[in-house]
């Protein structure tokens, strides 16, 4: 199975995925991807703040960057900002 990796693109700094998973294809490692900024994103609700201008970059084993997956589309919001804390 193809290996892939999944950077984190975080305040322009890059959190390296070093040891990068086996997925079936591309396809597979995008929603993984998009599972792991789900992920992500309910630890940052918990806090109250929700950061969405973060991105995970889906690379192959070359290290060859084929699909960026951004949280802010990964993410369906609705309504306004919070009013409370």
């Amino acid at each position: 199975m193809p290996q892939f990796h999944l950077h984190i693109h975080c305040d322009g700094e890059v959190i390296q995925d070093h040891e990068g998973g086996e997925f079936a294809d591309l396809r597979s490692a995008v929603r993984e991807a998009v599972r792991s900024v789900r992920s992500l994103v309910s630890g940052d609700v918990l806090s109250g703040v929700l950061h969405l201008d973060l991105s995970i970059d889906v690379c192959d084993d070359g290290e060859q960057s084929l699909q960026m997956v951004l949280f802010e589309d990964a993410i369906i919001t609705r309504g306004g900002e919070g009013r409370i804390g």
